[in-house]
């Protein structure tokens, strides 16, 4: 078992460096501007790609020169490419800005990412029949997500929903979804709260549960993660060892990782283990594609790791 199919956003990427953010009504100059491609999806396919999985990637483009970036991306990793074509919005676009501790703030603009059709999603259903399993974000129109995810399920291929961005009122869209896996803002946008208290988390996740999702796998940043079945609930802290530079794309990195060894039929330890260090090695790097890690690397850590310990 090693096919994936990643459906999700790919966006042009517009990054900022600057001293700190900015306050509101406050003019800042950017310390250096650059280019390049992104967007969860595409992110997510590169790290599976990278992590030893047989990646294909599903997305939506416009007629622009963006999108030639992109197929080049795809070409380059390796990764089997289905991308359809938008006649009436270009390319996604993603405005981050990235401070000096590593932080960033991130606006979206959607465009081809929100112009799937049904067309596009019956298109799809055969070559998601014959997937191993499905990983699918939020960033692309609602109707397409819930048309793969459905396909999916009735070809019994498991799913695996990155919940970010969140947005309320869509709970329902997880029933039969194996693992739901928001950050913590994301799990309280879900749930129409403005925010969870450390406390409440476990509650919090069991809130989704009800609606149909088998699990939860909840991304807390520096402080590790959280894994919530019906049953059980278990923490696994975050790795220390490394300094954070940029943590655009860490929960990219993280969640491909974690979908990659539960495909090649590693326990849910070991697959948090993993993706926990996937993220870890993202943080070190500038940049949401370049920080993608790659198997060897993610080894080398955990060996790295296992000696010193």
């Amino acid at each position: 078992m090693n096919r994936l199919m990643v459906m999700g956003s790919v966006n042009m990427d517009i990054i900022m460096q600057v001293n700190r953010m900015p306050m509101a009504g406050e003019c800042m100059v950017a310390q250096q501007v650059t280019k390049q491609v992104g967007g969860k999806g595409l992110n997510q396919a590169v790290a599976a790609a990278r992590c030893g999985a047989q990646a294909t990637y599903v997305g939506k483009v416009g007629a622009d020169e963006a999108a030639d970036e992109i197929r080049k991306v795809l070409s380059n990793e390796g990764i089997v490419p289905q991308l359809y074509l938008s006649r009436k919005e270009p390319t996604g676009a993603a405005y981050i800005m990235l401070d000096r501790s590593g932080q960033n703030r991130i606006i979206v603009h959607g465009g081809a990412n929100q112009d799937f059709t049904d067309q596009d999603i019956a298109r799809l259903e055969e070559a998601i029949a014959h997937q191993d399993m499905l990983l699918i974000q939020l960033e692309t129109n609602l109707p397409s997500i819930e048309g793969a995810v459905k396909c999916a399920i009735k070809h019994k291929v498991p799913v695996i929903v990155d919940a970010g961005p969140a947005r309320p009122g869509i709970l329902e869209l997880f029933s039969g979804v194996d693992v739901v896996s928001p950050n913590e803002t994301e799990l309280a946008e879900l749930l129409g709260c403005e925010k969870i208290e450390p406390a409440d988390r476990i509650a919090a996740c069991r809130k989704i549960l009800k609606h149909g999702a088998k699990a939860i796998l909840l991304k807390l940043g520096s402080e590790g993660s959280l894994w919530v079945t019906a049953d059980d609930a278990i923490f696994y802290p975050a790795y220390r060892g490394v300094k954070a530079i940029d943590t655009t794309g860490a929960g990219d990195a993280f969640t491909a990782a974690f979908a990659c060894a539960v495909l090649h039929g590693e326990s849910i330890d070991a697959a948090i283990h993993q993706a926990t260090l996937a993220g870890a090695i993202a943080v070190t790097r500038r940049g949401a594609l370049r920080s993608m890690p790659t198997k060897k690397e993610i080894e080398a850590l955990s060996q790295e790791i296992s000696t010193a310990g």
